[in-house]
């Protein structure tokens, strides 16, 4: 009795190498594609925790806001925006206010910031950077509202813009994510009558 060999051919050991060659592949490409999207999500949330944390701060900050039709309390700015807060809380303008100010600012290299001014008058210099990756452009920090000719706030709410991506000085892109986040503050101690 004879018994049969199998043995491989050159032909099913070439289909083999093939196939495994094509399930490397398709894994390989499995791991960058979620490697990119991983990584484009994570940027994605950095931007939105950066511009909410800049917008919660300058609602707290604004929300304080004193001023009348007379003595305004909200001046922009070419690159930001002045606010006369009420530090002591009596409602009313006093020497005790001081004005503060949200400035968008580039920094030497790919970044640009907002930074806080807490006391322009007395601590010009000293501020708090509170949001990176902010747009170089003009898009990069709005203040929209009812500004009249020397840029006062003509209302008692105004609607602040950032805009933010990855590499600030360069387009939006897929690998370099853009967002935008659009916050309308309402100012109570703000007299404009």
């Amino acid at each position: 009795m004879r018994q049969k060999s199998r043995a491989l051919t050159l032909l099913e050991l070439l289909i083999a190498a093939f196939l495994i060659g094509v399930i490397v592949l398709a894994i390989g490409n499995i791991e960058i594609f979620s490697r990119y999207h991983v990584t484009a999500a994570e940027r994605r949330a950095r931007l939105q925790n950066q511009i909410s944390f800049a917008l919660d701060h300058m609602n707290k900050n604004f929300t304080n806001a004193i001023g009348t039709i007379m003595d305004r309390a909200v001046i922009r700015e070419a690159n930001g925006i002045r606010v006369r807060i009420d530090s002591n809380g009596n409602g009313q303008i006093d020497a005790s206010d001081i004005w503060t100010a949200y400035r968008h600012e580039a920094l030497s290299g790919n970044d640009s910031v907002i930074r806080f001014y807490p006391d322009i008058i007395n601590s010009p210099g000293a501020s708090e950077v509170i949001s990176h990756h902010i747009a170089l452009d003009s898009t990069g920090l709005e203040f929209l509202g009812n500004f009249d000719a020397s840029n006062q706030l003509n209302d008692s709410s105004l609607e602040v813009k950032v805009t933010a991506r990855w590499l600030p000085n360069q387009p939006s892109s897929q690998d370099n994510p853009e967002l935008s986040m659009r916050s309308r503050i309402h100012m109570p101690s703000v007299s404009i009558h």
